[in-house]
């Protein structure tokens, strides 16, 4: 019993993952760039999570037997962007914190505003995580098979996300707090004028 059939060329197919392809490595190199320049060496540790987070995804597909398709790789692209989405949540979170722990010593500072940053963010991404795995579990459910395609590569960005969230949280580490509270303090700055 067939599911879905379709017939294409393959120069189509294969000129479609191509583009799809580019256009990930594009949205990749232009979310780098954005957060390197706006966070500045805060946006080093966002950029090295969402690398990871996508060769873990990459390896995750490979492992379980998914094609993948242009579905797949819009999955990819939305990998970047929620990535993006919980950096920014977290960095402005703990701007928000270091200007209103000012009065404290430096490394004081940096520490609460870290820990309570990510306390005060936490709930959100949960809340943004728990509800996109429900929409992927009914576009799997209820999907054609390149739509499945779609929903495993976004369950798997979502299954690898708590943990990459949960790794951020560890950093920035002693030797890092002064340099992570200037590059944050500044970029605070900047957006101020």
């Amino acid at each position: 019993e067939y599911v879905n059939e379709r017939t294409i060329g393959a120069s189509l197919g294969e000129a479609s993952i191509r583009s799809g392809v580019l256009a990930s490595i594009a949205g990749l190199v232009l979310v780098m760039l954005f957060m390197l320049g706006y966070y500045r060496l805060a946006g080093v540790n966002a950029v090295v999570s969402i690398v990871l987070n996508l060769l873990i995804l990459i390896a995750l597909i490979a492992l379980i037997p998914v094609a993948l398709t242009l579905p797949g790789i819009a999955g990819l692209i939305l990998t970047i962007g929620m990535g993006v989405d919980s950096n920014v949540l977290i960095f402005e979170r703990i701007k928000e914190e270091l200007a209103r722990l000012q009065d404290s010593s430096p490394s004081q500072n940096t520490r609460a505003a870290v820990t309570a940053g990510f306390n005060r963010v936490w709930i959100t991404i949960v809340d943004t995580h728990v509800t996109s795995l429900i929409a992927a579990a009914f576009l799997f459910q209820f999907g054609t098979s390149s739509i499945r395609g779609f929903a495993t590569t976004l369950f798997a960005r979502l299954r690898r996300g708590y943990s990459a969230a949960t790794c951020r949280r560890g950093t920035p580490h002693r030797d890092e707090e002064r340099r992570c509270q200037t590059s944050l303090t500044s970029s605070c700055k900047t957006t101020a004028k």
